[in-house]
């Protein structure tokens, strides 16, 4: 027990610590393994059955407001019949729609099923499945043994369900949510390193060819008007624009997990060197995706079917009149459909629970005032849902062959890969104030309409 909290304790720090020492540690690794069988799936019916996924709608698709959900577990709060999963709550998403006051929720993510460990290795849902395939295909050093990876419908199968709905017939706006790159650098992690950087970048371009075609569909098809306030405090009508709320990534060693479920990497290499190279993938994908998510909300945006907007294409056509004198209309070649998100620092969050508790346990504070203040957890080694009990005198029920914890609130994760209910709900929360504010990046910007709120009362 001592032994494996002060391993991961130990994680922990090394994690803190990567960004001003791993430069000096990186080298290239050759490791070789035998890749035995993966499983690609391509065709989301191929899963309905066999992951119990689905697309899941609360209302009729006629609303004001829906958040449209694609990612992994950390954003699919679907519960199945296994009693384990009671303490589970709900996720971050659905805690940001409830916040908002959003009136359809839809859920395209993915979750292996918590029964497949350790008859299959963990997974979760991956941004691209045939980047992921080609890159362990290349690669011998995936160490997967007798066991076969399964892989569960990827970004761009989710938003292919996504785009086979038929619009609303409600004008409705729209959130999306992207909660992807985990498993992605889990994965990656076990290559070589120089190759797995490759491998990261062309992942991130794959995210953003599949974001442009959401984008695309959106501005062509559901787009709707909305008002808003321009620079001069005046109110004006233009199409809806297409916000998504992307988070960074959390780095997979600060899990229990890593520890408890990862295969153990074949020589030469080693836990450490992996674990090395995972902290040094999510800082590059990260910052890649903050890169090319600037890059993307700069870039043309499109253009919107004018027929749809009769009123916007009369402004900017005329210019708009008051009852004694004519206005000059705004600098408007044609109507577009702006792009916006909202980015969240989850690491940040995540790191902070877990430096708060160590510093408390330790009786010592540090000086941004860590330590000071009470933390929320009563265990942020151990998840709720174990198999060996690592830490004493905690009550816990056997479930399935699974030791279940009978206060699920005490604990940062729920289970080896996913946060608990607590922490869901202060993201959750964390997340729709950034959005009720309008906390936007072309809010940062000051380029959004002009307007210091971002033209989202709505949300409110």
């Amino acid at each position: 027990m001592a032994q494996l909290k002060r391993r991961f304790g130990a994680s922990i720090v090394l994690t803190v610590l990567s960004l001003s020492t791993v430069i000096l540690l990186l080298y290239r690794s050759n490791v070789k393994t035998q890749l035995q069988k993966i499983g690609l799936g391509t065709s989301l019916d191929e899963y309905t059955g066999l992951w119990s996924w689905g697309a899941e709608a609360d209302e009729d698709g006629e609303s004001e407001l829906r958040i449209i959900v694609f990612g992994d577990s950390w954003v699919d709060d679907r519960l199945s019949d296994n009693e384990a999963e009671r303490g589970k709550g709900k996720s971050w998403a659905r805690i940001m729609c409830e916040e908002i006051n959003c009136t359809t929720f839809i859920n395209y993510a993915a979750t292996q099923p918590p029964d497949a460990f350790p008859v299959s290795p963990p997974t979760g849902v991956l941004t691209s499945n045939s980047i992921q395939v080609a890159a362990l295909a290349s690669s011998q050093s995936m160490n997967i043994e007798g066991s076969e990876l399964t892989l569960l419908p990827d970004f761009a199968s989710q938003v292919q369900s996504f785009l086979a709905e038929p619009a609303p017939v409600k004008p409705t706006e729209t959130i999306f949510v992207l909660s992807l790159g985990f498993w992605d650098v889990y994965n990656y992690a076990s290559l070589d390193f120089a190759f797995a950087q490759n491998r990261t970048d062309a992942t991130i371009e794959e995210l953003f060819n599949q974001l442009e075609l959401l984008y695309s569909h959106y501005a062509q098809n559901l787009s709707v008007p909305v008002t808003i306030l321009k620079a001069d405090g005046r109110e004006t009508t233009a199409p809806s624009s297409f916000h998504v709320v992307v988070p960074k990534v959390v780095d997979p060693s600060l899990l229990p997990g890593w520890l408890s479920h990862r295969p153990l990497p074949m020589k030469p290499s080693s836990i450490a060197e992996q674990q090395k190279n995972v902290m040094y993938l999510t800082n590059r994908w990260n910052t890649a995706l903050e890169n090319k998510l600037t890059s993307w909300l700069k870039s043309p945006s499109i253009a919107a079917d004018s027929k749809k907007f009769p009123q916007i294409k009369a402004e900017v056509e005329t210019g708009e009149k008051s009852d004694s004198e004519e206005k000059t209309p705004d600098p408007i070649d044609e109507i577009v459909v702006e792009k916006d998100a909202y980015w969240y620092d989850l690491p940040e969050y995540l790191l902070k629970m877990i430096v708060e508790f160590q510093l408390e346990d330790e009786e010592i504070s540090d000086a941004s005032g860590l330590g000071k203040g009470s933390t929320p957890f009563e265990h942020v080694y151990q998840p709720c849902i174990h198999e060996t009990q690592i830490e004493e005198n905690e009550p816990s029920v056997d479930v399935n062959g699974q030791l279940l914890c009978t206060n699920p609130e005490q604990y940062l994760f729920w289970d080896a890969f996913n946060i608990g209910s607590v922490a869901k709900k202060d993201i959750g929360k964390a997340i729709s104030t950034m959005v009720k504010d309008g906390q936007s990046l072309r809010q940062i910007w000051g380029q959004l309409y002009g307007n210091t709120k971002g033209g989202l009362r709505r949300f409110k």
